[in-house]
């Protein structure tokens, strides 16, 4: 029993033979670890590209940092409409030169008035720096034999609405 019982004290006492290896390697020399921080990439010091239809793999050297943001392919504007239901919107930031833009959808006007709809369209083509809206809500027009008989001509939509401020997003054109 005794002898069972030192024998159980030196087997305890005798390290594993993991521990054993990992006592006798020597640590990473300075070259290797020059080595191992080769393999590395270094963080990117630029603003991290935007998305590209059909993406691409790459071949920087660098890594792009965990608090980058991306560049927003996006853009919103705002604008106030004027008496004559016109304004034009600017974007948050300018898209580069030469984009081709696409409105996401109509110009949408925050009416708070609860009165008639509102309509919006772009006046022309979005630039790089904004747009051209004109909105506009219809109107009640007394209709008379008398109206119709001077040859009037009628305009239901022609009513403005001043001072509502309409909101607006733009994309680049997908390929």
């Amino acid at each position: 029993m005794r002898r069972l019982a030192i024998l159980i004290a030196l087997l305890a006492a005798v390290p594993a033979p993991a521990q054993l290896v990992s006592s006798l390697t020597p640590p990473p020399s300075r070259a290797d670890l020059d080595q191992m921080q080769a393999t590395l990439c270094a963080p990117a010091s630029t603003t991290p590209m935007a998305e590209v239809v059909g993406g691409s793999a790459g071949a920087a050297t660098t890594c792009v940092r965990s608090d980058a943001r991306p560049v927003r392919i996006s853009r919103t504007g705002s604008c106030t409409l004027t008496t004559g239901g016109t304004c034009t919107a600017a974007w948050t930031s300018a898209f580069p030169a030469g984009t081709v833009l696409s409105l996401l959808g109509d110009p949408a006007p925050l009416n708070t008035t609860g009165a008639q709809p509102i309509s919006c369209n772009a006046t022309a083509a979005p630039t790089i720096s904004g747009v051209a809206i004109r909105c506009w809500t219809s109107q009640q027009t007394l209709l008379t034999l008398a109206n119709v008989t001077a040859n009037l001509t009628l305009n239901p939509h022609a009513a403005t609405m001043a001072g509502v401020v309409v909101q607006v997003t733009a994309l680049p054109v997908s390929q």
